[in-house]
């Protein structure tokens, strides 16, 4: 596990593999839940009277913004989420200790490393 994380990370083949992978597994129900929108929004064209001339600006302006929002979703969340993991994420150590692990908040782990991986004495 941790050798197929260090994989991802390192090299940026992989990264955007990573990236296309996690489109993959949302869009079908991205798109579906707007198609679903589309359809409810859609039968408001078909109110008449007073409220459907009130009402004919609404189906119109959500149908544009859901589908603009789901082409956004799939195209451009996505060049972004690279390009700010570039930007803001530094490289682990090539070489970390295997019964190392990360601080927090300025804490170190590594006394707490035997309990976690089971070697409680």
């Amino acid at each position: 596990m941790h050798e197929d994380s260090k994989n991802w990370v390192h090299i940026k083949k992989a990264q955007l593999n990573a990236i296309f992978q996690a489109i993959r597994e949302v869009e079908l129900g991205v798109v579906l839940s707007t198609v679903t929108r589309l359809f409810a929004f859609g039968a408001m064209f078909f109110v008449t009277g007073m409220m459907g001339s009130y009402m004919q600006p609404i189906p119109k302006y959500a149908i544009v913004a859901m589908i603009a929002s789901t082409i956004i979703a799939l195209s451009i969340n996505p060049f972004l989420t690279d390009l700010f993991y570039n930007l803001f994420h530094k490289a682990p150590h090539p070489n970390p200790s295997p019964n190392s692990l990360p601080s927090v908040a300025g804490e170190g782990l590594n006394d707490a490393s035997p309990l976690l991986q089971g070697e409680v004495g």
